[in-house]
């Protein structure tokens, strides 16, 4: 079986279309960790900034 150079190129193409559903799939899972990071994060700082306030209010 002779391998012609049309099915190497498609061969290459399909590989590469392949690679950036990949890469797409990875950002979206990416952005979805860091969302749901921050969403923490925010909550941490929020209640950390209460804790803050009421030290202050309670040393008064």
């Amino acid at each position: 079986m002779r391998i012609t150079l049309h099915f190497l190129i498609a061969a290459l193409r399909a590989s590469y279309w392949v690679a950036l559903v990949v890469v797409v799939v990875m950002v979206a899972v990416y952005k979805k960790k860091t969302e749901a990071a921050k969403k923490d994060y925010l909550k941490a700082l929020a209640a950390y900034r209460a804790s803050l306030v009421s030290k202050v209010l309670g040393a008064n």
